[in-house]
């Protein structure tokens, strides 16, 4: 049943939510042309923006359990969506950009020789019961077998850009060892 043009965004949502596809079209229909001119706005590609508005409704309809009438409106929260599509959008790009210059060979060695190699090794080993199995593995890869993200990526079957995540997350991990001890 088409819902009258003048339904309040909110109630779409909280249809949508309840099993409205024609709330969720009206919402749709609504609220595209100006999100897309947002994002338009700053991503500068005609693309890319359409992808990420694609991306921002397909969360709207991923988290549209979480949205509360009684906690906010619908527009900030569609724009807030829409926003972190857009951060996560430049996230990516920067790692990729990061990802090239790897590639392009400025990878620094972590160590000057092979006994500072296996004194860090040593080291890494006696750690071993505060960190996972894989997140030693990770970090002898990177720092003393100075991998790329690309080879260590290839070789767990994942990402490039997970495997830089993950390898920050072990460092934080680290440092909080670190911190603890």
């Amino acid at each position: 049943m088409p819902l009258p043009s003048h339904t309040p965004l909110e109630q779409l949502l909280e249809a949508y939510r309840d099993g409205s596809l024609d709330a969720f079209n009206e919402f749709f229909q609504r609220t595209k042309d100006p999100l897309y001119t947002y994002v338009q706005r700053r991503v500068k590609n005609t693309e890319v923006a359409q992808d990420i508005i694609q991306d921002a409704f397909l969360r709207v309809h991923r988290y549209i359990s979480s949205f509360r009438r009684s906690e906010g409106k619908a527009l900030p929260w569609i724009l807030s969506i829409v926003q972190n599509c857009i951060n996560d959008y430049y996230n990516q790009q920067n790692l990729r950009r990061v990802e090239n210059d790897t590639s392009a060979g400025s990878e620094r060695a972590y160590f000057s020789s092979t006994e500072d190699k296996l004194l860090f090794k040593e080291v890494l080993f006696q750690l071993e019961k505060h960190i996972e199995p894989a997140e030693l593995d990770m970090l002898l890869q990177r720092l003393v077998s100075e991998s790329s993200f690309n080879e260590i990526a290839q070789r767990q079957g994942i990402q490039v850009d997970n495997a830089r995540q993950r390898f920050s997350r072990i460092l934080k991990k680290l440092k909080q060892l670190r911190d603890d001890l």
